[in-house]
């Protein structure tokens, strides 16, 4: 955290990469969930993008941005604002499925997750590598980005190709198909769910039971 020195607001900043150990992850529950087959979530074209759109592929459909390449350094993408911000506040994960399409075997892709709340702003910047014309799911933590008191929350999602030779191609696109923000649930959760189970089964055992006495009630008639 960096205070300003004229309040008592601060700012928190958090760099990330992709998930290695996901053994906390395979515990996480989706919390959120944009599904772009369906919806574009008010999403728009963000640094040297074009436009966006929706294709469908393969019987699926997802968002499409078209992008141009400027300089050797600058990244192209989108953005757009979560609205669901009580989601995003309390999430543990964030997850972007997405393909890179480009003349290149590879491309970084960077995503800027920025929050505001009464205790002060909150930004994470997470990053990786993927191959060009693969899809792929990429995985960051977000335990470190807010304390859950987000008031605004917007995510930007940005490529790169590596080769430098790209500059002004215009066949540089950025696929994402779906964004998932998911939570480990809390111990009291999980023993809710556990007697929610328990109770369940209960009424299983005393309908079969009943449905038993019944049989045999009129088998002895």
């Amino acid at each position: 955290s960096i205070g300003d020195g004229t309040d008592s607001l601060t700012r928190t900043v958090v760099s990330v990469t992709e998930l290695t150990d996901r053994t906390a992850f395979s515990r996480a529950v989706p919390i959120l969930r944009l599904d772009f087959s369906k919806n574009l979530y008010q999403f728009y074209p963000g640094d040297n993008a074009d436009y966006l759109e929706t294709v469908t592929e393969d019987n699926a459909s997802f968002l499409r941005a078209r992008l141009f390449r400027v300089s050797a350094k600058e990244y192209a993408g989108i953005g757009g604002d979560i609205t669901d911000v009580a989601a995003a506040g309390r999430a543990d994960f964030l997850t972007v499925r997405l393909r890179v399409s480009a003349p290149d075997d590879r491309a970084d892709v960077r995503l800027l997750l920025t929050g505001g709340g009464q205790s002060g702003d909150a930004f994470l910047d997470a990053s990786s590598s993927v191959s060009c014309g693969e899809w792929t799911e990429l995985t960051f933590p977000l335990s470190d980005f807010s304390d859950g008191d987000l008031s605004s929350c917007r995510l930007k999602i940005w490529m790169r190709p590596d080769s430098f030779s790209l500059i002004g191609e215009n066949d540089l696109y950025l696929d994402v198909s779906s964004i998932t923000f998911s939570a480990i649930p809390s111990r009291s959760a999980l023993q809710t769910v556990f007697w929610v189970l328990i109770l369940l089964a209960g009424a299983a055992i005393v309908a079969l039971a009943v449905c038993f006495f019944v049989f045999r009630r009129r088998s002895g008639s």
